[in-house]
């Protein structure tokens, strides 16, 4: 069963593992259902932008408050684990942004049968996928993917050497 962050309680690393393990379960459920929409040629906006809403909102969320759980808890045990989901959740995110069948099925949406909300959503969603990389080869999406995973363990050993520092300045 998946609990938002807010409503569990975080004294147990296992159960903030499991609730983000099945945060990507669902979210790629959701992924699976847009993907068999992608190759229509007009793709309806209630079976790919709000799906597609969900799962941001949805990750956003669970990375938010693991990333608070990994500075702020007062458990290591805990933190170590907030830090893998943050790690996890960060993986989903770049690897979602660079997957062609999502960014095929936004274009799939036309723009006509929209609200102002809806064409502002699918503009900005094409554009963060061509700004990842989405549009480029696959070796190079790879790259990519090294990279942010490479850029996010490097924030939070940056993170870690902060919040774990105990040096401190008497001021007279």
């Amino acid at each position: 069963m998946i609990k938002r962050f807010s409503q569990l309680n975080i004294n147990n690393a296992n159960i903030l593992l499991k609730n983000t393990e099945n945060i990507l379960l669902l979210a790629n459920n959701k992924l699976s259902e847009i993907s068999k929409n992608a190759n229509n040629i007009e793709c309806a906006a209630d079976n790919v932008l709000s799906p597609l809403n969900e799962i941001f909102v949805l990750i956003a969320e669970a990375r938010n408050q693991a990333s608070l759980f990994a500075a702020v808890h007062t458990n290591i045990t805990i933190r170590k684990a907030a830090e893998k989901c943050t790690e996890k959740l960060s993986d989903f995110s770049s690897k979602l942004y660079l997957r062609r069948d999502l960014y095929e099925a936004i274009i799939n949406v036309k723009e006509k049968d929209l609200d102002d909300d809806a064409k502002r959503f699918r503009k900005k969603e094409l554009l963060d996928f061509e700004l990842s990389g989405v549009n480029k080869s696959q070796k190079i999406r790879k790259e990519i993917i090294k990279l942010i995973n490479k850029g996010t363990k490097l924030g939070q050993a940056f993170d870690r050497n902060i919040k774990d520092d105990v040096r401190h300045v008497d001021l007279t």
